[in-house]
């Protein structure tokens, strides 16, 4: 069911941007995705292929649909780079980094979300649900940012003893909604009786020296404000990135939100 309802979205999208076979049968349309590691195993890239292959799009035939294998997290920037330099007539974005970072590299080509934005019009993204105004749309699959506050209450119910709070965020400025979900949490934290620690992160490597600096004696929680930028701690790295330093320390932690549609906490 949620790969029909990517699958008839996007297609709808495409529509929106005028990508239109009928137009130009001999022509080949490129489209390019953005986004963090394992995009290929994603449902909602799943769903943009059977989109554009139901609108008529076929890989090898009229469709060039470009799917990079991205290694780590800096490579965004040169793939939209390269993007660019082909040409190509749209570019999907998974996450709110990735769609940040296209929006600084163009304002003609198509940019179409499909994963991570909580409120893409507070994000600064699109003028209105209704009126985007800009060259950018897309689907919004995040509850909004004041969710977070609620994940906040149940952090602390589900660990009672929880005072100190150590909050980890990605500090690059790529992704709004890092800026937006902070403020949330910023309130919400002292209502419950709890102190945090502000780790602003820039790079794969201070994550994960910032989580082997923590232990019980400073923190008594972490809370993980989801992003791109930590997939790679806890993905790639294996037992040197952020999961085992936690888990050696027993230290609950929260990933701020989760990807139904991947089971992870990164958009």
């Amino acid at each position: 069911m949620k790969k029909n309802v990517f699958a008839l979205a996007l297609a709808a999208l495409l529509v929106v941007f005028n990508l239109r076979v009928e137009a130009q049968q001999s022509r080949i349309y490129r489209v390019g995705v953005l986004g963090p590691e394992k995009l290929e195993d994603r449902l909602q890239i799943k769903g943009l292929r059977a989109g554009l292959r139901d609108a008529g799009y076929i890989e090898n035939k009229n469709l060039e649909l470009n799917i990079p294998n991205v290694k780590i997290y800096d490579e965004l920037r040169s793939i939209v780079k390269t993007y660019l330099e082909n040409k190509t007539d749209a570019i999907v974005t998974h996450g709110g980094t990735a769609t940040g970072i296209a929006r600084e590299a163009t304002k003609e080509i198509p940019i179409i979300f499909i994963w991570g934005l909580a409120d893409p019009v507070k994000m600064g993204f699109i003028k209105s649900l209704a009126r985007p105004e800009t060259n950018i749309t897309g689907l919004s699959s995040l509850a909004t940012p004041e969710v977070s506050g609620k994940r906040v209450e149940l952090f602390k119910e589900a660990v009672p003893n929880l005072r100190r709070v150590t909050l980890l965020y990605n500090a690059r400025g790529e992704n709004p909604s890092q800026t937006l979900i902070l403020e949330v949490v910023r309130s919400t934290a002292p209502n419950l009786g709890l102190t945090t620690a502000e780790k602003p992160i820039k790079s794969t490597r201070e994550a994960v020296e910032t989580v082997l600096a923590i232990s019980k004696e400073n923190t008594d929680g972490i809370y993980i404000v989801g992003s791109g930028l930590f997939t790679e701690p806890f993905h790639r790295h294996g037992r040197q990135g952020l999961e085992p330093p936690c888990h050696s320390h027993v230290l609950p932690q929260h990933p701020g939100r989760v990807d139904p549609a991947n089971g992870d906490g990164h958009g």
